[in-house]
C-alpha cells in the first residue's frame, strides 16, 4: 500500500505514535510518504526534523507545497496580495486532494475538508482517515464559541 501521513496536526502531534506506525507498516511492506502543506522554505528543516525522530528515511516520500501546481500557486498569491479571500489551508486541502489519488491511505487532521475537494471517481479507493488530534483548526483560528460540544444542549432540538 501507499500510505500518506501529514505532519503538522497529525505526526507532529503524536509523534511516538505515528512513529511506531510508519515502523509497523514499513516493516509490513508498505511505502509511506510524509505529505504537508509546509512551504518549501523550510524542505532543509523539515527533512532533518523528520530523520532526527526516525520516522523519513527516503527524502523522495516527503511531499511539501513546493510540488503546488499552477492553480494551486495562483490562489497562494491573490490571496497574498489580498485579491481573493481564501486561506492558505483550503489551498492546502484542494492540492492535497489532487496529489493524495492513488494513495491507499491516508491519515490527516483536515481529512474531512480534503475529502470535500477531491473528485469523486479518482478518490474511489483511497482511505482517508481524520487524525485523532486534539489540534483543531477551527479552535485554533476563531476560539471555542464556534465549536459546539455534544454534550451541550441544543437549543432547537
Amino acid at each position: 500500500m501507499r500510505i500518506a501521513i501529514d505532519m503538522d496536526g497529525t505526526l507532529m502531534e503524536f509523534p511516538e505514535i505515528y512513529k511506531a506506525l510508519i515502523e509497523a507498516f514499513e516493516a509490513a511492506g508498505h511505502e509511506v510518504w510524509i505529505v504537508t502543506g509546509r512551504k518549501g522554505e523550510t524542505l532543509v528543516e523539515d527533512l532533518a526534523l523528520l530523520a532526527s525522530m526516525g520516522v523519513l528515511k527516503d527524502a523522495r516520500h516527503f511531499i511539501n507545497s513546493m510540488s503546488f501546481g499552477e492553480h494551486e500557486r495562483l490562489l497562494e498569491e491573490w490571496s497574498e496580495k489580498g485579491q481573493m479571500s481564501v486561506d492558505r489551508d483550503e489551498i492546502v486541502c484542494m492540492w492535497k486532494a489532487r496529489i493524495l489519488v492513488g494513495f491507499d491511505l491516508v491519515i490527516d487532521d483536515a481529512a474531512d475538508k480534503i475529502r470535500l475537494y477531491m473528485d469523486g471517481d479518482k478518490a474511489e479507493g483511497v482511505l482517508l482517515l481524520k487524525s485523532p488530534t486534539m489540534f483543531n483548526q477551527v479552535y485554533a483560528k476563531w476560539g471555542r464559541s464556534h465549536i459546539m460540544s455534544y454534550s451541550e444542549e441544543r437549543k432547537d432540538a
